[in-house]
Parts: C-alpha cells; structure tokens; sequence
C-alpha cells in the first residue's frame, strides 16, 4: 500500500491532555519505513491513540492504515496477526474458531501493536500475566530499514525491549499470539459489593484463579467506607439464544465545558453502587463478552465529557505489602476539589518479560480525575510515594511522571537504553513521552 501525503493535525490521547499538532503519516509499514527514511527529526509509531497521556504522541507519527492479516495456526492455538488490528476484529475473527485471545485490554479499539508497545494488562493479570506473555514472536522494521521476526530466544533483546516498549524500539507489522479455547462469545458475570477498600481487597485476594477479576472503588467515600465499591468476576459460559450484545451509545459532539461536575459525579456514584447491590442479590448472570471486558465502551466518546480541558488518569501499582498507600492516594485525591472522578481496582501477577512494563505484583489502583489547578502535584505527591514503597507508574497512562521517579520506578531503562542505543542509534523513533522523561539523553 502507498503512502499517503503526510497531514498536519491536532493529535491527542485518550484523556485528551495534553494535545500537540503533529504530522501524520498513513499507509503499509514498508511504506511507512521507505516514506521516513530521509528525515532528520524522530517518527513514533502510533496505533489508535488510546494511550491516555503523551504515549502516542510525537512531532511525525507513523499509523498503519490497509486491511491487517490474519493467519490463524492450524491448531488454531497460535494467530500471526497485522499491529493495526483492533481487538475487537481480533476477538470476533478468533471466536469463529472458537478461540480467544488470553488477555484482553480495557477498549475494543485498541490495536494488537499498540497492546504490546503498552504491554496491556487484563482482569486475569494475576493468573496469565500480560499480553506480552501471549506473545510468541514479533515481526518489526526497525531504525536500519530491516525487518526483523525476534522471539524470546531469537533476537531476545529486541523482544523484551519491544514489549512495553511504548513503540521506541521499531515500527511492529505483525504478532504471533498464543489463542486460548472458549465455548462461546458469552460471560457469567457475578458481582460482590465490599463495604470499604479493606473488603474490597480480601475479595479480589480470594476469587477463583479462573476468574477474571476487576473492582469498581467509589472515590468518594470517606471514613470507614473509604475505598468501598465491588467486585466484578467472570468466566466464559455456554451459548444462549436468549441473549444477546448491547449495542453503543455515543457522545457525539465537543461540550464547550465539562459535563461531569461533583455533584453528577456524586449521584452517578450512588447509582452504581445501588446497582452492584442489587446485581449482587440477583446471583451471577449471562453477558456479551463485550459488555463484560469493555463496559466504558458502551458509551462511546465518553472522554468527552470531561470537556475541552481533558482529564489526568493516575493508575500505579504498589507491592502487596504496601496496599496501605491505595488508601491513602484516594484520601490524597479527596483533599483537591472535586476529587477523583473514578476508580478500577486489580490484583497483579508476576511481570513480563518486558524491560518497562508496567505490571509487577501488588495492587494496581487507577483513579480519573479532570484537569484543574492542582492536579499536577497532586499527581507528583503520588509519584513520589508509589516509588518511595517499591511501586510503579503506568506509562500508558501517564502524562506528569518526572525524571527522577521514572529512573526509581523503572531500574531496568538502564538495560533498555543500551539495547536502544544499538537497534536505534540516530534515534529515529521517538515521541513527546521519551522526550519528557529524558529517556535517550546522554547520560
């Protein structure tokens, strides 16, 4: 496929702050390696610009663009998939075999190369690990104009640079991924309310390994129910005619202003919780896979109504041992007007291979907060403290880490600069989030 004609645009990730104009490249990836080769500043590979923070963006970002391929193994335990499918693609070209793919992200639109740049992690992380986990074998153009398969013995470093990578190693074309069996496209979803955090976490320490596992924290609840909310867990469950997938909503223009305030923020709040009680006496019921892994998606654009500003998505993980810093960020949180608009809760298994990925064990806690005066050293007081206990920000996510705890969080960058150093010497891929964590500077 050609190339088109490079575009100048506004670009943004999913939290819409921050935004940059950036040229816009579209087309194969061969393409796109020719169409790059010449030009002196950085290019960064971008998939559906997901990523929350600066992760997707760069002065030159490069987006796969033509139909992807799909081979699937003839076991159908493995797929050679193109980067610039979505998973949703994904899921419904594997369910016609009956498989699936083990790990799933918190969005349909996120692309397969965009999941391992970000080395994405699910509601079973605790049992399976990350999606790079499911990785066999990684086909990438990287800075010399070659194209190289690497595995986790071939080419061992430029796979575990690759995963989690964020995109910085190489322009990834094609992932062989590990499927697993499923019966259907259908989930029994059951739902446990935890009176506070405390509860909360002892639910998500005891659910079945099979399980996949997610919390939904009210942020705003204070004192004794500080941390409150549920535990949603699910498993694949037969076919039945009876049910079927619900379809989308969509937020479809620009609010001049933010349409979440505080006080809708507070009764939204109190309806699901009223919700998960009820669900929780109706006993486990039958979903769409859809519904389950990406509820968010229901309602299409929703990122919206934080209004023109944006919003600032905090997610780290601390090692088990200092879950008392969860309970402490959502008080942190509650002492800035308005506090955190949202909160996911997980249980993190063993990392990956990936040398800055982010999962490692502990408890992952992700809150939502709109972009307002104070927010930025809201954020550093929690940085500082997550590094401080061990923990780590997730890089995806992230639009304010500093330097200096990037270098505490991620000790293994060191081994990853001098693989840089050596696939990428010129640096030809780079973007805005390498550049404001110094990442390639000379040291």
């Amino acid at each position: 496929m050609t190339v088109h004609d490079p575009a100048e645009r506004e670009i943004h990730g999913w939290a819409r702050r921050p935004r940059r104009t950036a040229r816009v490249s579209r087309g194969s990836a061969a393409g796109l390696m020719q169409a790059s080769a010449n030009q002196s500043a950085p290019c960064l590979p971008r998939g559906a610009g997901m990523s929350y923070g600066d992760a997707s963006l760069g002065a030159h970002v490069l987006e796969l663009a033509g139909d992807p391929v799909f081979e699937l193994s003839p076991d159908h335990a493995t797929a050679r998939v193109g980067a610039g499918m979505d998973m949703w693609t994904l899921c419904e070209k594997t369910l016609a075999h009956g498989r699936f793919p083990a790990v799933l992200p918190g969005t349909r639109f996120a692309t397969v190369g965009g999941c391992v740049a970000a080395d994405v992690h699910a509601k079973n992380h605790r049992t399976v690990g990350s999606f790079g986990g499911q990785v066999e074998a990684l086909e990438i153009w990287t800075a010399d104009g070659a194209r190289r398969t690497c595995t986790l013995t071939d080419d061992a470093e430029l796979f575990r640079a690759t995963i989690g990578g964020m995109g910085w190693t190489g322009l990834i074309d094609a992932v062989k991924l590990r499927l697993v069996e499923t019966p259907g496209p259908w989930w029994s979803e059951g739902v446990t309310v935890g009176r506070n955090l405390d509860a909360l976490l002892q639910l998500l320490d005891e659910a079945p390994a099979a399980n996949h596992v997610v919390a939904w924290v009210d942020p705003r609840a204070k004192g004794p129910a500080i941390g409150r909310g549920f535990v949603k867990s699910g498993v694949p469950a037969e076919a039945d005619s009876r049910h079927r997938a619900w379809p989308s909503a969509q937020v479809g223009f620009e609010p001049p202003v933010a349409l979440l305030r505080p006080a809708l923020v507070g009764a939204l709040a109190e309806a699901i919780f009223a919700r998960a009680r009820w669900l929780e006496r109706k006993g486990p019921r039958r979903v769409h896979y859809s519904r389950f892994f990406w509820p968010f998606d229901q309602l299409r654009g929703w990122n919206r109504l934080y209004g023109p500003e944006g919003f600032v998505s905090l997610q780290f993980v601390v090692p088990t041992e200092a879950a008392s810093v969860l309970a402490w960020a959502i008080e942190r949180a509650q002492s800035q007007d308005g506090g955190a608009y949202s909160g996911i809760l997980k249980r993190f298994g063993a990392g990956s291979e990936g040398l800055l990925s982010f999962p490692m064990p502990g408890f992952s806690l992700a809150l939502d907060l709109p972009s307002r005066p104070g927010v930025e050293s809201l954020a550093r007081a929690i940085h500082e403290e997550v590094a401080r206990v061990g923990g780590r920000v997730y890089l995806a996510k992230d639009a304010l880490l500093d330097r200096d705890c990037f270098g505490v969080m991620y000790p293994a960058a060191a081994e990853f600069r001098e693989i840089k150093r050596r696939v990428d010497p010129n640096i030809r891929f780079s973007g805005d989030l390498a550049e404001r964590l110094g990442l390639f500077e000379a040291r």
